[in-house]
């Protein structure tokens, strides 16, 4: 191997040596970029994470097959990243006939009222022994750990442990200690294929959380009620408005500063159960910016779970947004399963969240809006 190579070159040596026009040169080409591309199987993830994050460290990613539950979701799957299958449902899908993958990620499919794993769960289950992806990534809520004692999530555990050929990670991640000012704490269970585990891979460690302000669009709205300037939500939103009124008062009182600090007002809840956050967002609220002056909006939702709003299309509801997977947490666990797994070298991958350039890329799409059609 040449010092400072990289795989990614191999496509542009190919046409230096046979030309760009040629056929060989075109043929040769598609068959280093099959052999880079990295295939990803997704489960009940709609805005397919994984393969943003892989984009995200400059990977070419192709996905595989997904399953998504609404017709909507189905349509923009299709039409974004054109997979080779896409399921509404793994109940009773051939596992054998299912697309094998490098990656596959999912999310743990399960009633809490339930003592066993769920008939959902053992269908991925039944995936992951047949297929054999080189790492499978499980999310969950951390209640997982916790529900029925531990019981369950110890359950889920088992039935991986005993497809005999994976090593098992798991680890509380909060994306605010991964480089985004969102208080999300989620489950991350790996495994990796021990006949190509090299037993390196760690999970990451906290980084500091940068400020809010970068994430945040630049306009601010003031809006004009009977000839008056107004900065609050609209009278016909009268719970959002009793409760950002409540909360300007006692952070007044409190000597902060809610009209230069973005502080987030959790504006819908009851008034009970309304709290605002102070440098950090809280995941599915749909929250009112102080500094703003009005609601989040949803390329700023877009951006505080590591997407950027130039990737991704418009037709994404702000609710899709809300509740996908971390994609910066993604990343980081990729950039440390991928070589450990021997799928890429570990040269070619690079944290970018603890280097500070993925944020930088982040900041850049301010003003962007999303993707066009």
């Amino acid at each position: 191997p040449i010092a400072g190579f990289r795989l990614t070159m191999l496509p542009i040596l190919v046409r230096q040596i046979f030309g760009s026009g040629s056929h060989l040169s075109d043929h040769l080409t598609n068959e280093v970029l099959g052999f880079l591309r990295l295939s990803v199987g997704t489960d009940f993830l709609q805005l397919q994470e994984p393969v943003h994050a892989l984009k995200g460290l400059k990977l070419d990613a192709q996905l595989k097959f997904a399953t998504v539950c609404t017709l909507r979701a189905r349509v923009n799957v299709d039409s974004e990243f054109h997979p080779d299958m896409i399921y509404d449902s793994i109940a009773g899908r051939d596992a054998h006939a299912a697309p094998a993958c490098d990656l596959y990620v999912s999310s743990f499919v399960q009633d809490a009222f339930q003592n066993q794993p769920s008939r959902m769960f053992q269908e991925q289950v039944n995936y992951i022994q047949t297929q054999q992806p080189r790492i499978f990534i499980f999310t969950s809520n951390p209640r997982l750990l916790t529900i029925r004692g531990g019981t369950l999530f110890r359950a889920h555990m088992n039935a991986l442990r005993n497809i005999g050929l994976y090593n098992l990670y798991h680890a509380v991640l909060d994306s605010k200690d991964h480089g985004i000012p969102q208080a999300c704490k989620r489950l991350h269970c790996v495994g990796i294929l021990q006949q190509f585990d090299d037993n390196t891979f760690t999970f990451p460690t906290p980084i500091p959380c940068p400020t809010l302000e970068p994430f945040l669009e630049r306009r601010a709205t003031l809006r004009r009620l009977h000839g008056k300037t107004t900065c609050l939500p609209p009278p016909s939103a009268r719970t959002a408005r009793n409760n950002v009124i409540h909360h300007l008062g006692s952070l007044w009182q409190a000597g902060k500063r809610p009209f230069e600090e973005p502080l987030m007002v959790n504006c819908d809840s009851s008034p009970s159960w309304c709290t605002v956050k102070e440098g950090v967002m809280s995941p599915g609220t749909n929250c009112w910016i102080t500094s703003k002056r009005r609601r989040v909006m949803k390329e700023e939702v877009a951006r505080l779970h590591g997407l950027r709003p130039t990737a991704v299309s418009s037709s994404w509801t702000a609710k899709d947004l809300h509740h996908c997977e971390p994609v910066n947490v993604l990343q980081r666990v990729l950039v440390r399963a991928l070589p450990a797994a021997g799928l890429v070298p570990r040269s070619e991958l690079s944290d970018g969240w603890e280097t500070g350039q993925s944020l930088a890329a982040l900041v850049r799409t301010r003003g962007r809006g999303f993707k066009q059609q």
